[in-house]
């Protein structure tokens, strides 16, 4: 088996959730952090996991609010974290 194959983990349930956009980012020390867009019940949102440089996830969240939440990206500049999208609510566009 592919290394690779060894060592992914699946982020989302595939079964149950529509997963789309991921996108992922380091810090030098080496947290890793993953955003993606998820739809759930007819909801577009968006979530943000942390996983350490051992492989263990520290958590997983819905960081986006009410409304249409799209395409997501994550940043990293030495330890802080910078998550950006695109919503939808009260009629606007917004980048949030």
């Amino acid at each position: 088996m592919h290394p690779f194959v060894q060592q992914s983990e699946e982020l989302t349930n595939r079964l149950q959730d529509t997963c789309q956009y991921p996108d992922i980012a380091t810090t030098e020390g080496g947290r890793s952090f993953v955003v993606w867009q998820e739809n759930r019940d007819h909801d577009e949102f968006i979530q943000l996991t942390c996983i350490e440089p051992d492989g263990k996830r520290t958590f997983t969240k819905r960081i986006s609010g009410a409304g249409l939440s799209l395409r997501p990206s994550v940043h990293v500049k030495d330890d802080d974290v910078f998550v950006v999208w695109s919503q939808f609510i009260d009629d606007r566009w917004k980048i949030e």
